[in-house]
């Protein structure tokens, strides 16, 4: 049986020790996101946005994603951050995988879907404070210089359906 106790609560995370026989672990428990791989209506393009990234040093282009808040379904995050961080409503909303992101260490999930042809919201959705908001259609090859693994994983979707 283990036994967990908080080292630490921030505002996105806690960490945790994680006690099992005599053994400990620090566990980051970050909860749920939601994510999104919107393509335009051939397939050629796909959505990416610009984030800051301080544990990075700088920025990255990475796919729309978000926290999936408290009581909120991760089909609705995803709709949701297109929304704020590209100015895209989601048509055919579908769900493509479900992963862990670094299970050594932390229970973070990533809900991964999917939609094809966004449309433009009219008018657009405001920024939230502290976020860049810049997007841009973007191709595989571009796809491929991410350093963000949920954009990578998208990417591997991308090709094994338009292959």
């Amino acid at each position: 049986m283990s036994k967990e106790t908080d080292a630490y609560r921030g505002k996105l995370v806690r960490v945790s020790h994680v006690r099992e026989g005599d053994r400990t672990w620090e566990v980051v428990r970050m909860g749920d996101v939601a994510a999104i791989l919107a393509l335009d209506e051939q397939a050629s393009c796909g959505l990416l946005v610009e984030q800051n990234r301080p544990a990075l040093g700088g920025t990255t282009w990475e796919i729309p994603a978000g926290r999936v808040e408290p009581g909120e379904a991760p089909e609705d995050c995803a709709v949701r951050e297109l929304a704020e961080e590209t100015g895209y409503r989601a048509v055919e909303l579908r769900k493509i995988a479900v992963f862990h992101t670094s299970p050594g260490f932390t229970d973070e999930r990533v809900h991964l879907f999917g939609t094809q042809g966004p449309r433009p919201l009219e008018p657009a959705t405001p920024a939230e404070e502290g976020e860049i908001h810049r997007h841009r259609w973007a191709s595989r090859a571009d796809f491929c210089a991410s350093h963000d693994a949920k954009t990578l994983i998208a990417l591997a979707h991308w090709i094994s359906v338009t292959d």
